[in-house]
């Protein structure tokens, strides 16, 4: 696999970009920076892709002792995802915003700082999203589109990162984002009928079955999903959702990943973009304010209640 070595120093300590998996209940500090997509990892330790100025590029931020900017991506950042044998990120980005470009990916050592590109053997694009990666660190899975193909739906695929290799999961007329990985051979994702650019009033949970390519339905009619994520096990999925063309309304559900009972409210407080903490017992939201106002990160208290909380 060819790579292209991008260094810069961030002078950034291990502890600021990581953690002991201890979260503490509340804001988290972001220093100015305005959040598109927070990503956690294993040890809650959190990335986001976010600006801080209205026309300044959406930049790779890790957040820590320190809130810093990973300088090496050179470009506008679109989706990352925590490689969890490695502790880096995978990222894809743009150096520019056009109709034509086609994303670069990278891997991140939030350490040091330094990129290390991925050649890719497709041409795709994608959009603010969070990228998931096998447990072994081999793949990573997420939603793009051709470049120019003048259509709404996104599809899922799947990025070898030893190799560069690249393999279209999902082809159809529907579209799919934010997977996130069951198991070895299940994958749980967002479908949607690309109706318009605003996507978000269909969105539904479906399992995937990668080997045989059937699909199971875990939400409701009516219900519109905006976000998901799993347990550790990944026996229960938790995911933001309001009732369709009712945004103010939204919440935080969980259901079981085998579809065995329907979905039940976790929180009627929901925020947006519900992520786990990486024991379970926190969620992380996003709090987006007016035009004027910033958009912030919070972590709640998952309720006793839950049946992951033992």
């Amino acid at each position: 696999m060819k790579r292209f070595i991008l260094t810069v120093a961030l002078g950034v300590c291990v502890a600021s970009c990581s953690s002991s998996g201890e979260v503490t209940e509340g804001e988290v500090r972001t220093d100015g920076w305005n959040p598109f997509v927070a990503i956690v990892g294993s040890d809650s330790q959190i990335a986001m892709v976010a600006t801080n100025s209205p026309l300044g590029k959406d930049r790779l931020v890790l957040v820590g002792d320190q809130v810093t900017s990973v300088e090496s991506v050179d470009g506008y950042v679109l989706s990352a995802g925590w490689v969890p044998t490695t502790g880096f990120l995978v990222v894809t980005y743009s150096p520019e915003l056009t109709s034509e470009s086609a994303d670069r990916v990278a891997l991140v050592n939030p350490e040091s700082g330094t990129a290390n590109g991925i050649t890719i053997d497709e041409a795709v694009a994608s959009t603010w999203s969070r990228i998931t990666v096998s447990q072994d660190g081999r793949f990573a899975y997420y939603s793009a589109q051709t470049p120019s193909a003048l259509q709404l739906a996104h599809d899922i695929w799947r990025i070898d990162l030893e190799t560069g290799s690249m393999e279209n999961v999902t082809r159809s007329e529907l579209g799919e984002s934010l997977p996130i990985l069951l198991s070895d051979d299940q994958l749980a994702l967002i479908e949607y009928t690309p109706l318009s650019i605003e996507q978000s009033e269909n969105g539904r949970i479906m399992v995937l079955d990668l080997e045989s390519g059937e699909r199971q339905r875990l939400t409701p009619e009516g219900q519109t999903v905006t976000f998901l994520d799993t347990t550790d096990t990944g026996d229960w999925i938790v995911y933001s959702a309001h009732p369709e063309n009712r945004r103010e309304e939204r919440a935080i559900w969980f259901v079981p990943s085998d579809g065995s009972l329907p979905p039940q409210l976790l929180l009627e407080d929901g925020g947006f973009d519900a992520q786990l903490s990486g024991d379970d017992r926190h969620i992380l939201v996003r709090r987006v304010g007016g035009p004027n106002d910033p958009t912030l990160l919070e972590w709640i208290e998952v309720p006793d209640t839950a049946p992951w909380i033992d």
